[in-house]
């Protein structure tokens, strides 16, 4: 939203923090930021199960895979994935059992 928000004003991202109309977007950008990092440490190295909601996050560079609703490039059939800093509701990734033998809370395995 910030991002967007940056491009159809025609402002930096600082100007609009300090601007009290829009100070609101960034605080609740902060608590998303701060929600997310402690979520990441209660649950990291957990096992994961069918149903569950999940964030990947990229090792090296900290970024999350986040699935947007524009096209692959590849095939326009698909969704495009990216790594983004910020990228909100997009990096929720509810993980469902592709085969019926796998029911929703079981463990997932590789």
């Amino acid at each position: 939203q910030i991002r967007a928000l940056v491009e159809s004003v025609g402002r930096s991202a600082l100007e609009l923090a300090a601007d009290p109309a829009h100070r609101r977007l960034f605080e609740d950008r902060e608590r998303e930021r701060e929600a997310n990092a402690a979520a990441f440490e209660r649950t990291a190295g957990r096992e994961v199960r069918y149903g569950q909601v999940i964030q990947l996050r990229n090792a090296y560079s900290g970024a999350l895979l986040a699935v947007t609703r524009r096209s692959a490039h590849v095939s326009k059939d698909a969704r495009r994935v990216t790594l983004e800093a910020e990228p909100g509701e997009a990096a929720w990734l509810r993980i469902t059992p592709r085969l019926r033998i796998h029911a929703e809370g079981q463990r997932v395995q590789l």
